[in-house]
This record gives C-alpha cells, structure tokens and sequence, in this order.
C-alpha cells in the first residue's frame, strides 16, 4: 500500500476520486501525511500538471482549501474544454 500511495498519480481521475483514492491510500503511509502541510505536499505531487500548476500559486491553510481549489481548477478547464 505504501507503494500505490507514493507513486499515486492523477490520470483521467476527477480531482473527487483521486482525493479519494489519497485518502484511502494515506491511511496506511502516516508518516507521509505526519501534517496538515506534508499532506498537502504530497497531494499536490499527485494533481495532474493543469491542476498542479494552478493551484500552486496559491497558499492554503487546510487540505480542504487545496482540495476545494483543485475541484474548481478541474470545472474551470472542463468549461473552457466545452467552449472550444
């Protein structure tokens, strides 16, 4: 388990059921997600690089605040793909 979670990455996964996936695979890695900053650290390693980059610019205080700001990352490019 701590393989699958360290090598997690987002393929065609929304943001939603990759979070999940984190969260069932940290479960068993805690000393990888010792904090609220380790786990947002190693959150953002596995955001596809659209998200990634975006939501990286910004500073958060809690997971929920990064997670949250990926979701709308993910409806923003999602909109923009639609319009195109």
């Amino acid at each position: 388990m701590a393989h699958e979670f360290l090598t997690l990455k987002q393929g065609t996964e929304s943001v939603t059921m990759i979070t999940r996936k984190f969260h069932e695979r940290a479960m068993f890695c805690p000393e990888h997600v010792s904090s609220e900053q380790a786990c947002m650290s190693r959150y953002l390693t596995i955001l596809r690089k659209d998200i990634r980059e975006f939501v990286s610019s910004s500073t958060y205080r809690t997971f929920a605040e990064l997670q949250a700001n990926a979701r709308k990352r993910e409806i923003e490019l999602e909109t923009q793909a639609r319009e195109e």
